[in-house]
């Protein structure tokens, strides 16, 4: 495997970091072919930068993943970047990474579940949280969207002041008092509002992105440095505790869909010895049946057993028959289902259980969803 090269703003971050405590900042160009930690560790000892330090800078730049940039004239309105995790982020990772993305931009969010993707976003800042073969990966974005508005606006503002004052001069007015004042208060007002939007992006955009890679870094090294044992605490409980979570966020959705995609290709769900659904269409076919029974269903996970060769969901379903052709009533059942789960991870079999005859007291005879004889 060839080593890793690291290109020209890399290396200059690298030695930044590095002669933050040592020496002065040291500008380095790996002149289009890159550098590797070898080679920089070289030209740090000749400065006089230890190579642990570089090591050390290295690491973290590695660990707080790759930038992300959009720009619009040549100035960056956006930035982001992204860092694969290398191994699982847990509840405990996810709850942290929230609380300190909350510190870090003083605003509290919105938090998202869907299926196996976690989001949290306040505006245009975004980070999003994706399931990858070997954990997960983080992206974290950001846009300063009225910047753009001001200048495009700004733009506009001095295309109408030239268009003006090319349509005076045509007309042989240029000289009369006054035909200049239109299109001259136009052109400052368009000046006027890209330089406030232009001027405010450098500032802004170099804030968001130490913001963003210092919250990367904290949680990349924060994961990496966890002992094994503790990413899987109480063998693969934590991890099941974390997939039931999500897996009763999507019941909650409204999206059958997100319901399916916890099961395996061919995945099956039984419910009280009715017919199987067999394939995430089927699965999702049975999944809106609910869903549209009950508009405003809520799923409650109760708990979760996790026995040798056993695993039981138990669950609480809540909401009011308001759907086509309900009854209008309220009804709260509990039950639960007992899972297979594959070697990818996902459900293989669920069998699920409750008591038939107290949910159709509680509506009323209506017929029962996903329950085909």
């Amino acid at each position: 495997m060839s080593e890793r090269q690291y290109n020209d703003e890399e290396v200059s971050a690298i030695f930044e970091r590095a002669s933050a405590t040592e020496h002065a900042a040291l500008s380095v160009r790996a002149e289009g072919k890159g550098l590797t930690l070898a080679a920089l560790r070289d030209i740090g000892r000749e400065v006089g930068i230890s190579p642990e330090a570089i090591s050390l800078a290295a690491r973290s730049l590695d660990q707080a993943g790759r930038p992300a940039s959009r720009r619009f004239m040549g100035l960056p309105i956006g930035v982001g970047r992204t860092v694969e995790l290398d191994g699982p982020l847990t509840d405990s990772d996810w709850e942290r990474l929230v609380a300190d993305l909350r510190e870090t931009f003083e605003a509290r969010g919105t938090v998202r579940y869907d299926g196996p993707f976690r989001q949290w976003t306040n505006g245009n800042l975004q980070a999003l949280v994706e399931p990858t073969p070997n954990g997960h990966r983080l992206r974290l974005q950001t846009l300063k969207g009225n910047s753009r508005s001001l200048m495009t606006g700004g733009i506009a503002l001095l295309g109408a002041a030239a268009a003006t004052l090319l349509a005076v001069a045509i007309a042989g007015s240029v000289g009369h008092a006054g035909s200049l004042a239109g299109p001259g208060f136009m052109a400052l007002m368009g000046l006027g509002m890209f330089a406030t939007g232009a001027l405010s992006i450098p500032g802004w955009a170099r804030r968001r992105r130490t913001q963003i890679e210092e919250v990367t870094a904290r949680l990349a090294l924060a994961t990496k440095t966890r002992p094994k044992d503790d990413a899987n605490a109480g063998g693969d409980s934590t991890k099941l505790n974390d997939f039931a979570t999500r897996y009763t966020a999507a019941w909650c959705s409204q999206n059958a869909a997100s319901v399916a995609s916890f099961f395996a290709k061919d995945g099956s769900l039984t419910i009280n010895q009715g017919r199987p659904s067999v394939g995430r269409a089927a699965i999702s076919a049975a999944a809106q049946e609910f869903m549209t029974a009950f508009p405003d269903m809520v799923v409650k996970m109760d708990r979760l057993g996790v026995d040798p060769g056993r695993i039981t969901y138990h669950w609480t379903l809540i909401g009011t028959n308001t759907g086509p052709g309900g009854t209008g009533k309220a009804v709260r059942i509990s039950g639960y289902e007992e899972w297979r789960i594959g070697d990818d991870g996902l459900i293989a079999e669920s069998k699920g259980h409750f008591d038939e005859a107290e949910y159709q007291r509680q509506l009323k005879s209506i017929s029962l969803p996903l329950i085909r004889p």
